[in-house]
Parts: C-alpha cells; structure tokens; sequence
C-alpha cells in the first residue's frame, strides 16, 4: 500500500470515500440473478444516483467497456470487462494519476478532452457518438506494460437524481491488447523505490 501510504490525509480520505462507492455499487450488482450487462449498469447508476438516457443501452455491446467520470475527471466507476485490459492494481488506479499510468498521442488525447467537454453544454443527460477512431493507448508503468487499441464509441453526460450532486461523464468504448511493451521495463512501484529508473 506504498502509493495510498504515500497520500495526504485530505487525499487518503477522498480516495476511501471513491473506493466505498465503487463498493456499493458492487453490493448492489451482487443481487441481480444474472450477469447482464445492461442490468449491471442500470443497477449501477442507480446506485450512484444518476439517471442517462434510455437508448444509451441500445448503443452498448456486450463486450463494450464502460466508464464513469466524475465532474473532476476521475475514474469513479469501470465495468468488469475494463480489467480485461488492464494490469494495474486497485491502489494504482485509485492512487496513481492517469498521465502517470498512460501514454496516448496528444492528437488523440486532444480530441478525448473534447469530447469529453462538449458534455459540458447538455443541461440534461444525453449521449453522443465520440466518432473517435481506434487509437493506440498505453501502459507505460504497469507489470505487464500493455499496448490498447482503444474507441470511445458513446461518450454522455449523467444528471444526479439529487440536484446537489455534480453530473458526470459516461463513456462506452471498444478497446483489445494488442500485445505487450517489454522496452518499458519497470513498474510504478520499482520508480518509487529507485527514481534513476524514470530518467
């Protein structure tokens, strides 16, 4: 636990408070009869407290890995099939910003936080086509260091139920390994213990 040991207290408690409402909404997942993934995510969102149109579920596919964003840009929810592309740990992804774990082109990575920002203007939950192609995303800090082919295919914004609360961003996307990146070499964990390695 070197990277949550490593937080402030201020930020050790807003990262407790991230990992017990990805906790319930586990729980709440746990009491469906099926593994259906558009119960799972109605569930989901329920349990959240956020509402999205209902023809965002005619978009998605089965093997879509699906996303929510809090108003910040933090990964607040994944679906299962995210830790199919995926070799970080819990702690990194929880603990460990996106630029530190990623690498993505800064064409593409432009586009994303467009995309990401015109749901800026949608007073009500909507969804849109990203239209952003197939682009190579990567680990560049993880056991396994993976290569991503990665399209976020629906990008929407999500209105709380309680007007307090701050909207959010889902995101459906189609993403495959395609293969490892042996030349990175060392993980987060042997950068924290030996800094020469990020040079």
């Amino acid at each position: 636990m070197a990277f949550f040991r490593a937080l402030t207290a201020p930020e050790a408690a807003d990262i407790l408070k991230k990992i017990e409402i990805y906790h319930t909404t586990l729980s709440a997942i746990s009491e469906l009869d099926s593994f259906d993934h558009g119960q799972i995510l109605w569930r989901t969102l329920r349990s959240l407290g956020y509402r999205v149109f209902s023809d965002f579920f005619a978009h998605i596919q089965r093997d879509d890995i699906i996303e929510i964003y809090d108003s910040s840009g933090f990964q607040i929810w994944r679906s299962f099939n995210f830790f199919k592309i995926c070799s970080y740990t819990l702690e990194e992804i929880y603990c460990v910003s996106w630029l530190q774990r990623y690498h993505r082109d800064e064409e593409f990575t432009r586009i994303c936080a467009e995309a990401m920002m015109k749901t800026a203007d949608f007073t009500e939950s909507h969804i849109f086509d990203g239209e952003i192609p197939p682009h190579e995303v990567r680990e560049i800090a993880s056991q396994d260091c993976l290569i991503l082919e990665a399209s976020h295919r629906w990008i929407g914004r999500l209105v709380a139920e309680n007007s307090c609360d701050s909207p959010a961003v889902i995101v459906a996307s189609a993403c495959k390994v395609k293969g490892r990146d042996y030349r990175v070499g060392t993980t987060i964990t042997q950068r924290e213990q030996n800094p020469s390695l990020s040079n």
